[in-house]
């Protein structure tokens, strides 16, 4: 997924606050978002809180889920017609956009 520094640097420190690994914040969050199907919104490209010349970085974690979550993650993507990765890309921004 593509975040900017700036997203990763706050997705560390919620991380860190939690008492939680990145891996581990991220995948409360996803269990959140697969919670709530309210929060989901297909087809939804823009994103808020981050300006047009933030350059995005690739960012790479290992997230080991339940079986039974992995499957309703990728139900999720595909729901919202999106690989895994933009998914729980989209699922960190907003977390860290509300807050």
């Amino acid at each position: 997924m593509l975040l900017t520094r700036g997203e990763i640097r706050a997705l560390q420190r919620r991380a860190a606050s939690d008492l939680r690994s990145v891996a581990s914040y991220t995948a409360l969050l996803i269990a959140q978002d697969i919670a709530d199907p309210s929060r989901r919104r297909p087809g939804v490209g823009s994103v808020r809180g981050a300006r047009l010349d933030a350059q995005r970085v690739s960012l790479r974690i290992a997230l080991v889920l339940p079986v039974a979550m992995r499957r309703k993650l990728e139900a999720a993507a595909r729901e919202e017609m999106r690989s895994v990765s933009s998914y729980v890309g989209r699922v960190i921004v907003e977390a860290l956009a509300k807050k």
